[in-house]
């Protein structure tokens, strides 16, 4: 499932969380086929978009069988003798997955100035839905097209880990219960966008889901989304980080923004003074070795 935030604006994406104007939702439901191969082996079955008073919503015709454990989590069944799609039991009217792939990008133009551009959001978008969006448009000969419309993604799942390091886990229901003390219909897609819409607004912090956690359309791939040269990923390959530092970087969400303005403004006694930082345990966020921080920063 994909839970997008949709924010507009004008600029490119080094500067995007510089100019903020306003942000919107879009949905996107994937029926997973199996779930051991979730990027190759997984449709879009359902895409459903709220834009301040402008709604889309959209059931492509199953291409794989639906799964048992898919059909528990979405309600959604097909039967392929009459060719009808239910919704909890309810006929839903469905389009070929090319047509609705096209109907969404007709959608996302309409909420396109000249001058603007899109940048979509998701929980967990980076490890799975638009790794499936990829697939899905590429399959169908649409990326090119698509990607005239936006400037890349957003994931909203180590975002809210950065900041709610106390939570037991970052599950989106769990998330709405904590912070706004609701729960809601998970797995339905609009009820999913406003949710996600509500929690990102909560935080008051989507300049930070922008400069943090932004990623290129250019980045994503069949394999995954590859890393820039300005990330963590880019260190470990190029061995400026080590696998047990950036494991830990990793699971402390520390960005590799974090480390880079600590340097810049006090050099390495900025960048140790952050990776030893204790941490509510006691414990230094990273290590307070500065033997060991110094060979991983020169």
């Amino acid at each position: 499932m994909i839970l997008t935030f949709v924010s507009k604006y004008n600029a490119y994406p080094s500067d995007l969380y510089d100019k903020i104007e306003n942000g919107d939702i879009i949905d996107l439901r994937n029926v997973l086929t199996q779930i051991s191969d979730l990027g190759r082996q997984s449709s879009i079955t359902q895409i459903s978009a709220v834009c301040e008073e402008q709604e889309f919503n959209r059931y492509a015709t199953p291409t794989q069988e639906i799964s048992e454990d898919a059909c528990r989590v979405t309600g959604l069944k097909f039967n392929t003798a009459t060719n009808e799609l239910l919704y909890n039991d309810e006929p839903v009217s469905h389009k070929h997955p090319q047509q609705v792939l096209l109907d969404f990008i007709q959608f996302l133009m309409s909420l396109c100035a000249s001058d603007k551009h899109i940048v979509l959001a998701a929980h967990n978008n980076r490890r799975f839905d638009s790794i499936i969006l990829f697939n899905q448009l590429k399959f169908y000969k649409l990326w090119n097209h698509f990607s005239r419309y936006i400037v890349g993604f957003c994931d909203t799942l180590p975002f809210f880990k950065m900041l709610y390091p106390e939570f037991e886990n970052y599950k989106q229901e769990y998330i709405a219960q904590k912070l706004l003390n609701e729960a809601y219909s998970a797995h339905n897609a609009l009820d999913d966008c406003r949710m996600l819409m509500s929690l990102v607004k909560k935080t008051e912090k989507i300049d930070v889901l922008l400069s943090d956690y932004f990623y290129s359309s250019h980045q994503v791939t069949f394999q995954g989304v590859q890393p820039n040269k300005e990330s963590l990923e880019h260190l470990l390959r190029n061995k400026v980080l080590s696998r047990t530092i950036f494991k830990k970087l990793e699971d402390s969400t520390l960005t590799y923004n974090h480390l880079k303005i600590s340097y810049h403004r006090d050099g390495f006694d900025g960048l140790f003074y952050l990776l030893s930082e204790k941490t509510g345990s006691g414990k230094a966020r990273i290590s307070n070795n500065r033997r060991v921080i110094q060979i991983n920063s020169s």
